[in-house]
């Protein structure tokens, strides 16, 4: 794994986009799309996100979708890199701010952070573990799941030299993120109102401090 930033995540491995946006004007489509598929996703679900149901909700024709999006794959690959930069960015702003914390401390704030990232944004990561999505598609999760892991290693070990005590460090991080995504899809269907309040967020933060610390 590198640890690193996340510029360049996918590329090589996510379908391609036709354009790539470079003003303001261009971005601000490229927003519309995205916002829009992860508001086809969350109220309608994975089979509804269509490029042409994607650009009657984003307010665009389907040609100027085009000009950015060639197929429906490459607009979720871009929903999915976008929801996981902005999560690697929330993360390494967290751990900069604890950073004079003690670690059990910084890894409890990061871990809840992380579950109200993940359940802000249920929809765009449960889409895909969906097997209808190509073998493509899962690789761009890998590809962002193990930028941010080495993000997250990264800002760990400069400010906690040694203090987490697994064997493979990134490998510990890693299984955490897994288990943390997952354990956050089954509180919001099981224990909702506890996912709202924070209590179970301070739970699983609880849980996975105790792996890595312990």
């Amino acid at each position: 794994m590198r640890c690193g930033t996340l510029t360049g995540v996918g590329e090589g491995r996510r379908p391609r986009r036709r354009r790539v946006p470079r003003q303001v004007r261009s971005q601000a489509t490229v927003d519309a799309i995205l916002d829009a598929s992860e508001r086809i996703l969350a109220a309608e679900g994975l089979g509804s996100v269509t490029t042409k149901r994607v650009a009657q909700v984003a307010g665009i024709s389907i040609g100027a979708l085009y000009q950015y999006f060639p197929t429906r794959e490459g607009v979720l690959a871009a929903v999915e890199e976008r929801a996981w930069r902005g999560h690697a960015m929330a993360l390494a702003s967290k751990v900069t701010e604890l950073g004079g914390q003690p670690l059990a401390t910084a890894l409890r704030e990061v871990v809840r952070t992380m579950v109200t990232l993940i359940a802000a944004k249920a929809a765009v990561h449960s889409m895909t573990n969906d097997e209808q999505l190509p073998a493509e598609m899962r690789a761009v999760r890998r590809d962002l799941l193990e930028r941010t892991v080495s993000m997250l290693a990264g800002a760990l070990a400069s400010r906690y030299p040694g203090q987490i005590r697994r064997a493979n460090v990134e490998l510990a991080l890693a299984m955490s993120i897994h288990a943390v995504t997952t354990l956050t899809f089954i509180g919001m269907r099981d224990f909702p109102a506890s996912v709202n309040t924070g209590e179970y967020a301070g739970e699983v933060a609880a849980m996975i401090t105790r792996y890595l610390v312990d």
